[in-house]
């Protein structure tokens, strides 16, 4: 059976890294009992896999990862099964049954839900006395900024793959493209309009936190936590 859960990761858990957070996964599920479906050969290994890694630092309620079972309980007892034994800042959320063809959460993220904030001032003045400079921002005919690539550095415009955005005492909110094909980091928004209005971009400043991960193209984008069913 496929499984897809959805998680948050907050709190001090946010510094720990994509890969020891695949291997806390595979040792909590065994710890609260899961019988996962592993692979074949010498080394097996739990059927599991993420949606996005979230970069360290970055905090979110809209983490999603597959898992193939030979058995389960219902989403409820699962996941009061999965959080019994979880760290504080980590915490399931959802647990839906997925059909035997669905695609991996993986293939289908093609947006992203962003809010950034700055920690050193809850009414964000940075971005709420600068919403008109935003607009401009946003009105240029191309915003480039230099990507690293597997072939070296390339230049990008990131302006078609800014979907939505909204500047509020609570931060700047953005979805963006996400995914394989496109995938623009929240910061790459933030560095280049810091320097649209000539100001140093101090990263530690500001918090990102993701709300959600959607499927579909940016015109009718779907939380993946809607796919799936509830197990009763």
């Amino acid at each position: 059976m496929n499984i897809r859960m959805r998680f948050a990761k907050t709190g001090n858990v946010k510094f720990i890294g994509h890969l020891d957070i695949m291997r806390y996964f595979q040792k909590a599920f065994r710890r609260a009992g899961v019988d996962m479906t592993y692979s074949k050969g010498y080394s097996p290994h739990p059927l599991l896999s993420f949606a996005a890694p979230l970069g360290v630092g970055i905090t979110s309620e809209g983490e999603y990862l597959d898992l193939r079972v030979n058995t389960t309980e219902s989403s409820k007892v699962m996941i009061e099964k999965i959080n019994s034994v979880m760290s504080s800042g980590l915490r399931i959320v959802s647990y839906k049954l997925m059909p035997d063809d669905a695609k991996t959460a993986m293939s289908l993220i093609s947006g992203a839900d962003y809010l950034v904030f700055d920690k050193e001032d809850a009414e964000n003045k940075i971005f709420t006395k600068n919403a008109e400079k935003f607009k401009e921002y946003l009105k240029q005919d191309e915003i480039i900024i230099t990507k690293d690539s597997k072939s070296g550095p390339k230049d990008i415009d990131i302006k078609p793959y800014i979907y939505k955005t909204d500047i509020s005492k609570d931060g700047l909110r953005m979805i963006v493209s996400q995914g394989s094909e496109v995938n623009i980091r929240p910061e790459f928004v933030l560095e280049s309009f810091f320097k649209f209005l000539g100001i140093d971009y101090n990263e530690y400043r500001y918090q990102i936190h993701r709300f959600d991960l959607f499927t579909g193209d940016k015109d009718n984008f779907v939380s993946l936590d809607t796919m799936g069913e509830d197990i009763n």
